[in-house]
């Protein structure tokens, strides 16, 4: 992902990583003062990159004493042990436009090749001024070039020898008096001389002398060592004329579906370092505040059951804490997806689950000034987390699974797996699931599904797959197809004599995928596998089917078939008299009804019918249908909630109210799944 600013004012310019990665109030020595109390990373200037040139120089984080000046340190370090600060531990790398100015230190930086004429740093500044002198003027000289700097997440754990703050304060006047300038200085600044790029350089050395930003004596050493580098063969990189153009904007065309760059939004939760021991406090606090909108919200219909008698912060914060779900939960990451443009319900999905994961991203088609805020009870919160797919490539939801592909390709780290939620599904966030393997509700179903499979995003789609595969060169697209041929050989769901072409193309299987989870160690196979299908328009319920089938899986209910073992099928969540006998196979416990027909109404009953996830010809029945047992439930469509209406009435008896009693009351009655329950079957 990448940081594009289109403002041109200085303060619109410059970029704070410490902010990015989650810590308030606090800036990289170097940082322009001036700038500093009322500076955010600015809305609406992250783009998300399916390939982007790699940066010519990287800044690692550091956890526990960052570089900060000594008029942050002074403030807030201790004057014996100095800072401890840890930087949120999912944000990604971010890498920023050409433009885009921040400081970085010589301290945990990594310089490519094509950066190797910025490495000189400046003598006639102090100690604590050259290297932020050279970041500044590195990035001009790279920005010449279209070239760029990121920062990675934390990769370095630094303790610092305590010494005295006010020297260093002395050390960094220059730092404080003319960072801003020296940023404005190199912003405005251009090459007379559009020869080379070597000219440019030179060229720009004496300007900072006459600009009194450096000495001259600075301006002689780093010409001299250029011509050293030039003697060791180094070759200058092109410079680029007045008028470039970034290619990394992101795309306004919204009728194109092999968009490389597109709109997005990732911001996390500004922590106070002193208050980290108070985070899960602080989360807890959330939790009680947003829920408590919620039952406002509901008050407003005359619903009053729902009580705003909630534990203290503590109480549930150690609660909370004792949950194995919860506490996987919170290092996982939701995936909230419309099938088409947002409008109303993102307020209302943020304050049910925002709290309890990693992040929330929102994906589909994003417009902000279409997002509808109601009231108070259910407006969106900032910050709002999004990934904007056009409504051509979003498609009436047709190509959803994608979004968890983008997800994947934005980075982020240390999270256990992605869950997939249509933004009309209800996900009890109590329920267990397997964090190690691909959770998914009804799994790979044997269905022909002639209805997607005779339209052009089926046969169609998968014909063209298997002309990409057969035709690639691509080695990670070779990786994932091999694996795909092994995991359906591995789960039994390839005949013998069959390949994954065969399987591919066979015009059998669908699988209702409006939630589904994967984990992180399957993610870099699905995104790759599952961009290959997005490309070729392989329909949503037919590519998770296939992509299910190739790895280890697990179901909400233990689903059977009806052939495999005639008059057979597994128990799920399905009243025991509807079967008349079982029998074990393979150390498992099959049961039986009297004839095939009657397997596949049980099998449809315990998937669409009074018990099962899917509700279609059922679905004006969900607060009826709807109970804790389940691990999700679609669809429920938020847009009859948002007016006071019997429907919303109804919502907040049934959801809220069971949410109520088992989040924040401690209800414990309602079965789990366990890791070990026999979930996958062949067909």
């Amino acid at each position: 992902m990448k940081i594009l600013y289109l403002e041109y004012g200085i303060k619109q310019r410059l970029f704070n990583p410490y902010r990015f990665y989650g810590v308030d109030q606090m800036w990289p020595r170097g940082f322009p003062l001036e700038y500093i109390e009322k500076h955010t990373n600015g809305k609406e200037n992250q783009v998300l990159c399916y390939k982007m040139k790699r940066s010519s120089v990287q800044q690692g984080l550091v956890h526990h004493d960052p570089d900060v000046d000594a008029v942050y340190r002074l403030l807030n370090a201790d004057s014996n042990s100095g800072l401890d600060v840890k930087f949120n531990k999912f944000a990604p790398p971010i890498a920023l436009s050409v433009g885009t100015y921040s400081p970085w230190n010589s301290q945990n930086t990594l310089f490519h090749k094509s950066a190797f004429h910025t490495l000189f740093l400046p003598t006639t500044v102090s100690f604590r001024t050259t290297d932020i002198w050279r970041s500044f003027i590195s990035q001009k000289i790279l920005h010449l070039s279209g070239l760029t700097v990121s920062f990675v997440p934390t990769n370095a754990i630094q303790f610092r020898n305590a010494h005295d703050y006010l020297k260093d304060f002395k050390d960094e006047k220059q730092v404080y008096e003319d960072s801003g300038k020296i940023i404005e200085f190199l912003n405005g600044w251009n090459c007379s001389k559009v020869i080379n790029l070597e000219d440019c350089i030179n060229e720009l050395l004496e300007d900072l002398v006459e600009n009194n930003l450096w000495g001259e004596a600075d301006s002689k050493l780093m010409k001299l060592f250029l011509n050293d580098l030039k003697s060791m063969g180094f070759k200058y990189p092109d410079l680029i004329g007045e008028k470039y153009e970034d290619p990394y904007f992101a795309s306004d065309n919204e009728t194109d579906r092999n968009v490389n760059c597109r709109r997005m939004n990732l911001e996390f939760e500004l922590v106070d370092p002193k208050k980290y021991d108070q985070e899960n406090i602080r989360k807890a606090e959330q939790k009680i505040n947003n829920f408590g909108d919620l039952v406002d919200w509901c008050n407003e219909t005359g619903y009053s059951n729902l009580s705003k008698s909630f534990p203290s912060a503590k109480q549930l914060s150690e609660k909370h804490e004792e949950s194995f779900v919860l506490q996987q939960d919170k290092n996982s990451v939701l995936i909230a997806v419309n099938n088409f443009p947002w409008k109303y319900g993102v307020g209302l999905i943020q304050r049910l689950y925002q709290p309890y994961f990693a992040a929330v991203i929102f994906c589909g088609s994003w417009y902000s000034d279409e997002v509808v805020d109601v009231d108070n009870y259910t407006s969106t919160l900032n910050p709002i987390n999004y990934i904007h797919m056009n409504p051509a490539e979003i498609h009436k939801g047709y190509f959803a699974y994608h979004c968890v592909t983008l997800v994947k390709e934005m980075r982020l780290n240390n999270v256990n797996g992605y869950f997939l939620m249509a933004d009309d599904t209800i996900f009890n966030i109590w329920q267990r699931i397997d964090h190690s393997r691909v959770h998914h509700l009804m799994g790979p179903v044997a269905d022909y599904g002639y209805n997607w499979w005779n339209l052009e995003y089926g046969l169609r789609a998968a014909k063209n797959i298997v002309l990409t595969i057969k035709n690639n060169t691509d080695p990670k697209i070779e990786k994932a197809w091999k694996q795909f041929d092994e995991g359906l050989k591995t789960y039994g769901y390839m005949k013998e004599n069959h390949t994954a072409f065969d399987e591919i193309a066979s015009g059998k299987g669908k699988s209702v995928s409006d939630f589904y989870y994967i984990p992180t160690s399957q993610s870099e196979y699905y995104a790759v596998l599952m961009r290959v299908f997005y490309e070729n328009l392989f329909f949503l319920e037919l590519a998770v089917n296939k992509f299910v089938k190739s790895v280890d899986h697990q179901v909400f209910f233990s689903q059977g078939t009806c052939s495999k073992y005639p008059k057979s099928t597994i128990l799920a969540f399905v009243d025991k008299s509807l079967f008349i006998g079982k029998l074990s196979v393979n150390n498992r416990q099959l049961f039986f009804a009297r004839s095939n027909r009657e397997c596949n109404n049980i099998v449809y009953r315990a998937r669409y019918g009074k018990n099962g996830s899917y509700l279609w010809k059922n679905r004006n029945q969900w607060n009826v249908l709807y109970h804790k047992e389940l691990v999700a439930m679609h669809p429920i469509k938020m847009s009859q909630f948002r007016e006071t209406s019997e429907n919303r009435k109804q919502y907040c008896g049934s959801v809220l109210q069971t949410w109520s009693d088992i989040i924040f009351g401690g209800s414990q009655n309602f079965t789990v799944k366990a890791d070990d329950d026999p979930d996958r079957t062949v067909e």
